[in-house]
Formats: C-alpha cells, sequence, structure tokens
C-alpha cells in the first residue's frame, strides 16, 4: 500500500523535475559530447542564463566556438605542445 504510493509519487516528482522542459536544463548542451554539436540553443542557453552571466553575446559565443575547437581537437598542436 505505502510502497505503491511512494513510486506513484517518486514517478511523479522525476517526470515534473527531469522530463519537464525547462530552461535550466538546456545548459547540458555544453557538456563536450554534445557541444560540438550544437548551433540554435546557444542562444537559448544564453538567454535562461543571461542573469548568472556577466558576457555579452559575442563574447559567449565566441567562447562556445573557441571550446568546440579544444574538443574536437582542431586547435593547434604545437601551440598545445608548448603547453605541456
Amino acid at each position: 500500500m505505502y510502497l505503491r504510493t511512494f513510486v506513484d509519487h517518486l514517478m511523479s516528482e522525476l517526470e515534473t523535475r527531469l522530463l519537464a522542459s525547462e530552461p535550466r536544463y538546456i545548459a547540458q548542451h555544453l557538456l563536450p559530447t554534445t557541444a560540438v554539436d550544437i548551433i540554435h540553443e546557444v542562444g537559448e542557453i544564453l538567454q535562461a542564463y543571461q542573469e548568472e552571466l556577466s558576457v555579452t553575446r559575442d563574447k559567449f559565443l565566441s567562447e562556445i566556438r573557441r571550446w568546440r575547437t579544444e574538443w574536437t581537437g582542431q586547435g593547434n598542436p604545437k601551440a598545445d605542445l608548448q603547453r605541456l
């Protein structure tokens, strides 16, 4: 009896907190495995976190491009070796 109620509540909370499309979860697109492919989500991410970020749109996009280059291995290998 109590187990069923608990499971119903748990499923409801998981659906509300994890499956609902909320702006706070859009930052997961910045993870290295997905950031390489994002195009349209960058504007949405910036809009969702504008209050916490103290950067302009241009600076944010520039930072995304730099990280994208780093994660795809398209950086400058010579400069990378000198950093070591």
